[in-house]
Formats: C-alpha cells, sequence, structure tokens
C-alpha cells in the first residue's frame, strides 16, 4: 500500500488507543500476571526517558544496530513513572498520538521513511516501525479489557495489517522469498516478499498461502496471549506448506 495509506492507518490506531486509555480504569487489572493499567499504558507514552520517533530518528542517522528490548523499557518506564498522576499518564498517550500525527503528516516520512533503525524486531526501515506500533497497541487494548476496555474492532483490524507488514519487513530483511494472507472476520492483509522488499496489501490474493481466524484470535497468538490449542480450533489454512517459507523467521 502507499505510504499514505499505512500513515493514516497508524495515526488511527493511536486515536483509537487514546480513546480506550480515557475510558479505563488505570488501576485495574490486566491480562499481564504482574502488570496493571497503569503500567501498561505508561510504557507506550512519551516520556523524556522514553524512546520516540526523535529517537528513531537520531538512532538511524547514527547507524545504530541495536535498542533496548521491548520488555526491559516498559518495566523501566512502569518504575520511573509509578508516580505519575493518571492525568499525566493519559497525557503520554496524547503526546504519543501527537508525535506520531506530527512526523507522518510532514513529509519526512517521505525522505526518512526507509532509513534502517533498530527496533524489537532488529534492524527495520523507519517508517515500518513506526507502523508497527498499531499491533502493540491493539494488543495492549485486548490486554485492558478487565480495567474496561471497551472491544476496539478497528483497532484490531489496524493491529493485524501492522502484524502482516512487520513480517514482510522482517521476511525481506532475511532474504525469503514468500507470501502469506491473513483472513479475518472483517479485514484481510497479506503480505509478499521478493528480491530483498516487500509489498503489504489489504486485500486477499488466492494464489498466496492463507490463515483464516478472527482478528481478535491472530492478535492473541502473535502476542503470545492465547491458549494455543484453544486458539487452533479457530484457525484455517489454505496452502499451509506455502506458509513454512516464513518459518525462519517464526520467533
Amino acid at each position: 500500500e502507499a505510504p499514505a495509506v499505512l500513515a493514516q492507518r497508524t495515526i488511527s490506531a493511536w486515536e483509537t488507543f487514546a480513546e480506550v486509555v480515557a475510558a479505563i480504569d488505570l488501576s485495574g487489572r490486566t491480562r499481564s500476571r504482574d502488570r496493571d493499567a497503569r503500567a501498561l499504558v505508561t510504557a507506550l507514552g512519551t516520556w523524556p526517558d522514553s524512546r520516540g520517533i526523535p529517537e528513531l530518528l537520531a538512532d538511524a542517522h547514527a547507524g545504530a544496530t541495536s535498542t533496548e528490548p521491548m520488555r526491559a523499557s516498559a518495566r523501566r518506564l512502569a518504575e520511573s513513572h509509578a508516580e505519575a498522576t493518571d492525568d499525566e499518564v493519559r497525557a503520554s498517550i496524547a503526546a504519543s498520538v501527537q508525535q506520531t500525527r506530527d512526523w507522518l503528516l510532514s513529509g519526512d516520512l517521505e525522505h526518512n521513511g526507509l532509513l534502517p533503525t533498530p527496533s524489537p524486531l532488529g534492524v527495520l526501515p523507519m517508517g515500518t516501525v513506526v507502523h508497527a506500533a498499531a499491533y502493540q497497541l491493539a494488543v495492549t487494548a485486548r490486554d485492558l479489557i478487565p480495567a474496561g476496555a471497551p472491544p476496539q474492532p478497528s483497532l484490531d483490524e489496524f493491529g493485524l495489517g501492522s502484524l502482516i507488514d512487520a513480517t514482510g519487513a522482517v521476511a525481506a530483511r532475511s532474504g525469503l522469498v514468500a507470501a502469506a494472507v491473513a483472513v479475518g472476520s472483517r479485514t484481510t492483509a497479506g503480505t509478499e516478499v521478493f528480491d530483498g522488499g516487500w509489498t503489504t496489501t489489504f486485500a486477499d490474493n488466492d494464489d498466496h498461502p492463507a490463515v483464516l481466524a478472527p482478528e481478535e484470535v491472530l492478535l492473541d497468538l502473535a502476542g503470545g496471549r492465547a491458549d494455543f490449542a484453544a486458539a487452533t480450533r479457530q484457525l484455517r489454512f489454505r496452502n499451509p506448506r506455502g506458509l513454512l517459507a516464513l518459518a525462519p523467521i517464526v520467533d
């Protein structure tokens, strides 16, 4: 898809997540055994010690190849901002929304979107890393359901598209030749990888291998939140052997 399409999906994902955060009890429980809603939300906010778009760009220009693991970063931010008020936590998410919107709509995506920058998935293009946030937002919103988060079907759709796009990027970096489609209940996302690059589309291709399941099942499986045996009962596959081309990057 055109960069403008991925940009708008990313912005919409952040805006929807902000609505989720406004609706929840930040002291409420989550699907995480050891982190409450405040800790999960804090990890996604913009703080003086967080790694946002300016830091991603700085790392790209500096040629950095590694970054702090996501779980370590989340715990560090939760600890350093444990005394933040509810308003401050929500304001940090509003700042993330604004920062993302400003960069994606500034035109800089066209100039620096392909710059390689380190991410939890390794070094990937800057634009891909920013778009990948939609997946993390979707999974986190589902983690926040026990704290009062209302279901967000559109965020699940954005998250699934982000997951497939990131899969294509990692496969391209690994030199794979592959194609895969995720067919959800409401949306479809596919990737085709060739010649060290990839394309992401939001349409089915009957010639490509596919996994079919509700968006929330696919997100929970990818995020390690699902009971695998139960989830697999909701999965269907098309040309499953073709999906094995992606086996080297499953981890």
